[in-house]
């Protein structure tokens, strides 16, 4: 058991403060695109830009008046660069008061949650358009919604009196879900540079895996309760 608690605890410290570096990355990309409109990298446009034949990779519905970019620059954008670089603070022991910025934390992935759960509750919130996607997203998407915003509600509520292992074992469960949504990114990208045509049975696939890869977030929580 020892041994056990031992090696989780090795290799949560390992991927702690990467994975709060690649969350702040994203956070700040986030910032730049709805604060410029656009991103001046090659096979971005595609990813959520088009309709009919060549429909965007993340199909989103029209947002007249720009209230959902808004939303995004917000909550992604400042909410969650403050939140981020509170969790790289807290990772790298620089932290002037960790139990503050874990209720910052808490904050960003209460809202977070909540936007995620309404999503797979509601079918016309947000823009992403659920039923062009995998039919496995919305469900996945929808049960880590509910999950991250427990968590960032216990951050936000309780980081006072938590133990800081446990604060730091949460919000690094959170910032591994907030790195794992956008893996279908990472593929789209290079994708959409090298390949001469889009595959979207690839794409489809792509989805699928990325809708498996969240549920990572509860199951890790499962493996590493009490272990700290």
């Amino acid at each position: 058991r020892c041994l056990s608690c031992s090696t989780m605890r090795s290799l949560w410290l390992r991927w702690e403060v990467p994975l709060a570096r690649a969350c702040l990355a994203l956070a700040l990309f986030v910032v730049v695109w709805k604060t410029m409109g656009g991103v001046p990298v090659p096979g971005f446009a595609e990813i959520f830009e088009g309709d009919g034949a060549n429909a965007a990779q993340y199909p989103r519905r029209p947002d007249p008046g720009g209230r959902w970019d808004l939303f995004f620059l917000t909550t992604y954008g400042v909410l969650g660069t403050a939140a981020q670089y509170a969790s790289l603070q807290i990772a790298t022991g620089a932290s002037l008061d960790m139990r503050s910025d874990a209720r910052l934390i808490g904050l960003f992935h209460s809202v977070i949650g909540a936007h995620h759960t309404l999503w797979f509750l509601r079918p016309n919130h947000g823009r992403l358009i659920a039923s062009d996607l995998h039919v496995a997203v919305a469900p996945a998407f929808g049960i880590v919604g509910i999950w991250t915003g427990l968590h960032g509600l216990r951050l936000l509520t309780a980081a006072r009196t938590m133990p800081l292992a446990e604060l730091r074992r949460r919000k690094t469960l959170c910032d591994a879900v907030s790195f794992l949504t956008f893996l279908s990114v990472f593929y789209f990208l290079p994708a959409n540079i090298l390949l001469q045509r889009r595959r979207t049975d690839w794409e489809q696939a792509v989805w699928a895996f990325n809708s498996i890869a969240v549920l990572a977030g509860p199951l890790l929580d499962l493996l590493t309760a009490g272990s700290f």
